[in-house]
């Protein structure tokens, strides 16, 4: 780059090069040092014409996105769910009551978009007004709410915590759970009135209740205690 006819051929060279490029791009003169200075401006969408050319990973989630449109617009379908024998549904306005063996349960229904059924008392049915991607999102986190509730009022719904540490035991005391985790002193974890909690070998607590949302947030909250810490597994588990 000492010659100054080489530095002015190198940079013809680069612009030829950089001509096939879609921005809009500057190129100033090489110094003495060999240093060049060069910008490049990105165009907006809009001012340029050229074709996307996706990949094949692309593509496909392309024609399976088009697939389900098709088949959720073109053709009415109806979400079920069966129901025990021990278990009495009923539909008052928009409130869905259930009652099981092992208790009592209202959920609250959504008629402005959906259509609620119940056949002979043993099949539950969903199927949406209108179907578009909005209604399709939801469907079955409808029918899965329902099913679960239904579940918790025939069989209900159990967590499983294991305590794991040196020391570490459960037990109950009156209406709350006393936990000996590692601490100075002891945890005490006042049970809820919906919630059934036995410990087992004083290592095992299991949760049950009706509302799985309920079970799975006291889980959470007594897992929270004491986290599993990541080397020796130490915790609740």
């Amino acid at each position: 780059l000492l010659s100054y006819g080489y530095r002015r051929l190198v940079e013809r060279r680069l612009k030829e090069k950089c001509r096939s490029d879609r921005a809009r791009i500057q190129i100033g003169r090489i110094s003495n040092f060999g240093l060049l200075e060069m910008t490049r401006q990105r165009l907006r969408e809009g001012s340029i014409n050229w074709e996307t050319i996706l990949s094949l990973e692309s593509f496909a989630q392309k024609i399976i996105k088009k697939i389900e449109l098709l088949a959720f617009t073109n053709k009415v379908k109806i979400i079920k769910a069966y129901i025990p024998e021990k278990v009495k549904i009923s539909i008052e306005g928009s409130n869905l009551k259930m009652e099981g063996p092992l208790g009592k349960s209202i959920l609250l229904l959504d008629t402005k978009i959906f259509d609620y059924n119940i056949k002979d008392g043993k099949e539950f049915s969903i199927k949406p007004r209108n179907i578009d991607l909005n209604t399709k999102r939801i469907w079955g986190l409808n029918r899965s709410l329902i099913n679960n509730a239904i579940i918790g009022v025939s069989t209900g719904h159990e967590k499983i915590l294991e305590l794991n540490g040196v020391g570490f035991r459960a037990n109950i005391k009156g209406d709350s759970l006393n936990l000996q985790i590692g601490f100075s002193h002891d945890v005490n974890f006042k049970i809820p009135k919906d919630i059934k909690i036995i410990v087992e070998k004083q290592t095992i607590i299991k949760i049950n209740g009706v509302d799985k949302e309920l079970v799975s947030k006291i889980a959470a909250d007594i897992k929270s205690l004491k986290p599993v810490e990541p080397y020796k597994a130490k915790g609740i588990k």
